[in-house]
């Protein structure tokens, strides 16, 4: 087989290509052959992927640390995971305490239920005894209605169920004794109860 001779392409002056790979193209001052454009974008890929390995070889090279720093990133990583257990065995502790807290709270609570039943039961059967709780002075009086029999010892509660028995307002009351109208209440709550 014979080979074709090469050929000139000529698009200026100053710029000579000579190619055996086929016709050429003219591009304004440039004149390309189809060879040359592939063999030109073949030695910008090479170039591009050297600088991009280069790069990366660099960045690899700034992420490996030395002994020294892989030493003090483990002694760092070893002295978080102790600071962790500690954390750790700090809540486990403060969780026991807790719980101990509130079960010990839970017993009193109730131990005390237990007491107050125990003092409620025979104030319970005198209220409910037939005639038992007239003589105590424990007289359930319908609505509204009180025993005038039960005098109290203090003279501040004596004066306010004085007043209230007159038809006096707790406001009056109140205003009269020189006194909250909140403990005015409470000493005519109690009278009710």
């Amino acid at each position: 087989m014979t080979r074709p001779a090469p050929t000139a392409c000529l698009a200026a002056p100053t710029i000579i290509m000579l190619t055996d790979l086929g016709p050429c193209t003219s591009l304004g001052v440039y004149t390309f052959s189809l060879g040359g454009l592939l063999l030109l974008a073949g030695t910008v890929l090479v170039t591009l992927g050297l600088v991009a390995h280069l790069h990366r070889r660099q960045q690899q090279r700034i992420k490996e640390l030395t002994p020294q720093e892989k030493i003090e990133r483990t002694r760092q990583l070893h002295g978080m995971r102790g600071d962790l257990e500690d954390l750790m065995a700090q809540i486990e502790q403060l969780a026991k305490r807790f719980d101990a807290q509130l079960e010990a709270q839970t017993l009193e609570l109730e131990r005390l239920i237990e007491e107050a039943d125990r003092r409620i039961a025979p104030l319970s059967r005198m209220v409910k005894a037939p005639g038992a709780g007239s003589e105590s002075g424990l007289t359930r009086q319908p609505d509204g209605q009180h025993d005038p029999r039960v005098v109290p010892d203090d003279p501040l509660a004596k004066s306010v169920y004085e007043l209230a028995d007159k038809g006096i307002d707790t406001t009056d009351i109140a205003s009269q004794l020189n006194e909250h109208i909140g403990k005015v209440e409470l000493i005519l709550a109690l009278r009710s109860a």
